[in-house]
């Protein structure tokens, strides 16, 4: 009897990794924006799709939380840091970056 094989690229894994969610849940909580953590994931994770240009990540943070540039920079700054690291060539492929 055959197992069933998930196989699961990078970028899907760092979208359900639990170490992804703790970050997101960390950059929030510095940030005092607990009630808008499952926005920034949903953001986070439509930059992983290439819904959201990588290049407007920040932008779009500051934008749909309705908060200031730094608040935006720092919380964008972690998540680049912490997790897009970890998929950047699968993320210059789906933006198309060089």
């Amino acid at each position: 009897e055959a197992e069933a094989v998930l196989v699961v690229n990078p970028l899907q894994e760092a979208m359900i990794s639990l170490e992804s969610a703790n970050v997101i849940h960390e950059a929030a909580k510095t940030e005092n924006l607990l009630p808008q953590v499952s926005r920034i994931a949903e953001i986070t994770g439509d930059v992983m799709m290439g819904t959201v240009p990588i290049t407007k990540f920040r932008e779009t943070i500051q934008h749909e939380l309705g908060i200031d540039e730094e608040k935006a920079r720092r919380i964008a700054g972690t998540i680049r840091d912490k997790i897009f690291i970890g998929v950047k060539e699968e993320l210059r492929v789906i933006h198309k970056l060089k």
